[in-house]
């Protein structure tokens, strides 16, 4: 009778085991990427690219390679704000939150200015597969 107990115990548990394992194997996440460039069109390397999650203020931050290029992997979704800086010029932001979903990368270009000039942020939303 014990034994029975123990056995109906022990399968319980590997089922709530297995439950929790295939819960946490749920992805729930995307990615935000792209270029910085100048006024001109060249890549700005080594900017800083900052991305914030609107509600809860979780950041993460990228930097730019020679090319321009950033990548932010593994995000959570939600929605997001993201800026960046460089060296000699002005900060950009992005005019409004944006919506990342599950699986999805939203492209986020940003054109830099130089200090003390206006700017604009060229947002377009793809979703990579």
């Amino acid at each position: 009778m014990q034994a029975m107990k123990w056995r109906r115990a022990f399968v319980v548990l590997a089922v709530w085991m297995a439950l929790a394992l295939c819960a946490a194997a749920q992805v729930r996440t995307g990615a935000i990427a792209g270029r910085v460039l100048d006024p001109q069109g060249r890549a700005v390397a080594h900017a800083r690219v900052l991305a914030v999650r609107v509600g809860t203020g979780a950041r993460r931050v990228a930097y730019t390679s020679a090319s321009g290029w950033y990548a932010l992997p593994l995000l959570p979704v939600g929605r997001y704000r993201v800026d960046a800086q460089a060296a000699g010029f002005a900060r950009a932001r992005t005019p409004a939150a944006l919506a990342l979903n599950v699986a999805q990368t939203l492209t986020v270009n940003v054109r830099l200015l130089l200090r003390g000039v206006r700017q604009t942020v060229t947002v377009s939303a793809n979703a990579a597969r």
